[in-house]
């Protein structure tokens, strides 16, 4: 006589499989089983197979299972649940940090629009100080010139008169310089520059002051010479260079020379004056950094200029010095 299950479901021939869908529902529920029939009364009949097979201890092993399947579905909803909190925190930061960044960009507009307004600002003040003080300055080298040395100790204020004012002429100017190039937003335009005629192009500016000194200026660069690079900051650079150069010589020479070798064009300016502080050789030959100590404010900002200028072009300084004389090497790529 064919055996049958509570469900009314025919036994099967094999206790190890049975069929019966009813018992699905109070069996497992835990979660979405394979689409294939056959597997899901395979796996859905298997505790009531269990009860069958050991009677109360199948109905505690079911149990034990039905248990253990519980803590899986309620571990792994509570990760889901943990999982959709930080994805919930990971946008809220996510949406602070983008207005954030708004709002960093509105700052950073009206810091570059302030800056403007003070570049220009400066820019205008500066010009407007240097025509008159050029007109004080050429007043005093006239005067200078005119007052003989049987004059008592004229002779000797209005020399000092005329450098000072020569002095406070060329700060102005190369602050103008300095400040128009960052107004103008102008950085490292690169262009052919002739090296020689760029050289007499400054060397002319010294000559009067180099005269009154004895001082011969002497330009050694080959006509052929020529690099890209960006003119006004290297004539800038070699116009506060060629001011250090006469300021430091009393009578003899500065010779101005260029040399090509490894891809760098090494420009040259070397005087036969009294030298420079090993201090000030110190800081001139560190890299223009933070950590850069302090330089002599009684050398103005020429050589300040210089570094920070040659950082912009990709070049660099190289300074010595002894008692005949200085010499300061630029270092700039050849191309």
């Amino acid at each position: 006589m064919p055996l049958h299950t509570p469900c009314g479901a025919p036994a099967a021939a094999s206790r190890h499989y049975i069929e019966c869908p009813a018992f699905t529902v109070t069996a497992f529920s835990v979660g979405p089983l394979p689409h294939q029939p056959g597997v899901q009364v395979a796996v859905l009949g298997f505790p009531l197979l269990l009860i069958l097979t050991y009677g109360q201890w199948g109905i505690v092993l079911v149990a034990m299972l039905l248990l253990v399947l519980g803590l899986v579905r309620l571990d792994l909803l509570n990760k889901r649940r943990k999982d959709r909190q930080e994805l919930r925190k990971m946008q809220v930061e996510y949406e602070a940090m983008q207005h954030s960044v708004i709002r960093l960009g509105q700052l950073e507009t009206l810091l570059r629009q302030q800056m403007r307004v003070q570049e220009r600002l400066i820019t205008a003040i500066l010009h407007d100080i240097k025509s008159p003080l050029y007109y004080l300055l050429i007043s005093a080298r006239a005067l200078s010139s005119r007052i003989t040395s049987t004059a008592g100790g004229l002779q000797a204020d209005a020399a000092a008169f005329y450098d000072a004012t020569y002095r406070m002429y060329q700060l102005l100017d190369n602050l103008l310089q300095y400040v128009k190039l960052h107004a103008q937003n102008k950085h490292n335009v690169q262009e052919p520059i002739a090296l020689r005629a760029l050289v007499a192009e400054k060397a002319s500016i010294f000559t009067n002051m180099a005269a009154a000194k004895n001082i011969d200026i002497e330009n050694d660069i080959d006509d052929s010479l020529t690099l890209r690079n960006d003119r006004t900051m290297l004539a800038i650079i070699l116009h506060n260079l060629m001011d250090n150069a006469i300021k430091f010589t009393e009578s003899g020479t500065v010779r101005i020379t260029a040399t090509v070798k490894d891809g760098q064009v090494c420009l040259e300016i070397a005087d036969s004056g009294v030298g420079m502080h090993a201090g000030w050789m110190d800081w001139v030959n560190q890299p223009l950094s933070v950590d850069t100590p302090p330089y002599p404010a009684e050398n103005g900002l020429g050589l300040i200029i210089v570094k920070e200028l040659l950082a912009e072009i990709h070049g660099r300084l190289k300074m010595s010095s002894n008692e005949n004389g200085t010499v300061a090497e630029v270092i700039v790529a050849y191309k």
